[in-house]
Formats: C-alpha cells, structure tokens, sequence
C-alpha cells in the first residue's frame, strides 16, 4: 500500500480487504501520520541535556576557581617563604 501524499487528518483505521479464488478476507490497520519534525525531538532532547550538563560544569568550575581564591586569599603566605627583604617568593618543588 503506497499513500502519495498524507495530512495529518488522514490518521486513522483503514481496512485491507482482499478477495481471490479462496474468498474474501478483511484486517484493519491503524496509520499515523506523524509530523515532519518528529524526528528532530530527540535530537532536541540530546541538545538540551548536552546544554545543561555543560552549564553544569561551568558553574562548578567557576565556583571551584572562586572558592580556591578566596583560600588564597585568607592564606598567602601558605606555599610561599618570605626572604629577607619581605618578598614572597614561591618554595621549592621538593619530589
């Protein structure tokens, strides 16, 4: 069965009915038309997740990046000597 142009006001029950040499049978079938962006939804979907999981991240980062400023902050010299002069000077990496 080929339909060569649907609307979606042509979703319903038609029935097949076929007669031949060893009789008559009929069997309804139910067709849907659905829309031509039907398959974009998931796609949306996909995106929107993507978007908000990227936000997410984002967020995190920032709020990681802001809260290791604010420990530097309160604690300076923490990492660092002080030579004789009073500059900080970072310490030795030491393995």
């Amino acid at each position: 069965l080929l339909f060569a142009e649907v609307h979606k006001s042509d979703t319903g029950i038609y029935f097949c009915n076929v007669t031949g040499i060893g009789g008559t049978d009929s069997a309804p079938a139910y067709i849907k038309v659905k829309s031509r962006l039907a398959a974009l939804w998931p796609f949306i979907g996909i995106l929107a997740e993507l978007i908000i999981l990227l936000l997410t991240i984002i967020i995190y980062e920032r709020h990681k990046a802001a809260k290791d400023k604010k420990a530097a902050e309160d604690f300076p010299l923490l990492g660092s000597q002080v030579n004789a002069g009073g500059d900080a000077k970072a310490s030795p990496s030491h393995r």
